[in-house]
């Protein structure tokens, strides 16, 4: 994130998730529009991990974040969610991936979502 803002960039998008968590490893939710992860990542309420760093590199470097985040959903079903970060480090839009390769459902246990697309202006 730093090497994007520091060449210019406005924004820095990054691949599906498997770079960022490349154990599969999920986090707990998904932020919702409007939430700040790099704020609450101060509190006793916390935040997902993974989410609060994108969110705190946004703010520092200045520049909006897109990111693949692996999301445990209610009821245990697993997501690959795409969250959007805006400059100052608040959640601007989340989707979930609907159109899931094989491999994605059997053997990782990942289920399509339903969100219908978004947009998100930064």
């Amino acid at each position: 994130i730093a090497r994007g803002a520091a060449a210019g960039a406005g924004a820095v998008l990054f691949p599906e998730g498997y770079a960022l968590s490349p154990d599969f490893g999920t986090e707990p939710w998904i932020s919702p529009a409007g939430a700040t992860p790099c704020a609450a990542a101060r509190t006793t309420q916390g935040d997902s991990p993974l989410q609060s760093g994108l969110a705190c590199a946004a703010r520092r470097q200045r520049v909006a974040v897109v990111a693949n985040v692996l999301v445990r959903m209610g009821g245990g079903e697993k997501q690959i969610r795409e969250v959007v970060i805006d400059a100052a480090g608040a959640v601007v839009s989340s989707y979930g991936k609907r159109h899931l390769f094989p491999s994605e459902r059997w053997p990782l246990g990942f289920s399509p979502s339903s969100d219908a697309p978004t947009v998100a202006p930064l």
